[in-house]
């Protein structure tokens, strides 16, 4: 079962109408009150009363007792916001789920469960492999192509796919392990570095001019940061993509013709499906690099 008790030791912000981002701290994972105050869709008990009958309400919280048995407990839920009151218990979630003292498994760095769900039909039921890395606090998705992604919809009787599926993610942790190395074993020069972070400009921005240059991207927060391996650069790259942060100047046109300069800072991902599309396309930016050096020896 879930742990019950009522813990201090996580980290709450609430973004927008409803959405919230909720992280463990202090190596214990998120009680369920605490989910249940903070992600009310979570915890759920039936549908969103706009789904039809033919719509099967899947419970995110026996996905989670069923993983608990596993040794895989929540330690980080992101909810979606909505701007309609009635749909705040239903939104979309993305929980990551690890094992309690799974952090020193792979040097720092541990395999995670990723759960993505909704109970007012904006997603279906989904999950596959992810990494959280002790040095930073932070989490990535694992989109190899060899990782798998469960994808269940909201039809039939259920239940025993999404359980199953969940084992199959939690089997992958070897082959993943195995991924998270090989990018350890590659090392960037600057240039390549460089060419890295550029795409990952474009992937978050989606500008012809983005706020931040590449190098802002690579710069590490952290001494143990500092590394050159595609896995490191992927990683700073990745932190300072996702949690925002970065300083920048945004100009202004008045209509006097003169220019008004404002001191910025990027703002973080807030969103789940931004969150996962922006891990996704990193990864596929990492997963290219290391086949353009492997073709290259």
């Amino acid at each position: 079962m879930l742990n019950v008790s009522i813990s201090a030791s996580h980290k709450y912000a609430r973004f927008g109408r409803g959405a919230t981002i909720l992280e463990a701290r202090g190596g214990e994972p998120l009680d369920l009150q605490t989910i249940a105050d903070r992600c009310p869709s979570v915890v759920a008990e039936d549908k969103h009363h706009s789904r039809s009958d033919k719509y099967t309400f899947i419970s995110t919280l026996n996905i989670l007792e069923g993983l608990a048995k596993e040794g895989f407990e929540p330690y980080s839920i992101m909810q979606g916001g909505t701007k309609y009151d009635d749909r705040r218990g239903f939104t979309k979630h993305f929980i990551r789920l690890r094992q309690r003292h799974a952090i020193a498994m792979r040097s720092g760095t541990a395999y995670e469960v990723c759960l993505l769900g909704s109970h007012d039909g904006t997603t279906s039921e989904q999950m596959f492999g992810g990494f959280f890395r002790d040095l930073c606090k932070n989490g990535t998705i694992w989109f190899d192509a060899g990782a798998v992604k469960i994808t269940i919809p909201h039809k039939g009787d259920v239940i025993d796919q999404v359980i199953e599926g969940a084992y199959t993610v939690v089997g992958q942790s070897q082959l993943a392990y195995d991924s998270l190395d090989n990018l350890r074993r590659i090392e960037l020069n600057r240039d390549e570095q460089m060419a890295f972070a550029s795409a990952a400009c474009v992937a978050r921005f989606e500008d012809d001019k983005p706020p931040v240059t590449p190098a802002q991207l690579l710069a590490p927060r952290r001494l143990g940061d500092t590394g050159n391996d595609l896995w490191t650069t992927f990683n700073r790259v990745q932190e300072n993509v996702i949690r925002g942060g970065l300083s920048y100047v945004q100009e202004t046109v008045l209509t006097s013709g003169d220019v008004r300069r404002s001191n910025r800072v990027t703002r973080p991902v807030r969103s789940v499906d931004g969150d996962v599309r922006l891990n996704r396309a990193l990864w596929t930016l990492a997963d290219e690099m290391a086949k353009i050096k492997a073709s290259a020896v």
